[in-house]
């Protein structure tokens, strides 16, 4: 379970970058 949520937040973080990145 601690494997999933590690891999839910690694994926939260990329988006929440990406979308930063885009918002410039």
């Amino acid at each position: 379970m601690m494997k999933n949520l590690m891999f839910v937040r690694a994926t939260f973080m990329a988006d929440s970058f990406s979308f930063l990145f885009y918002g410039f």
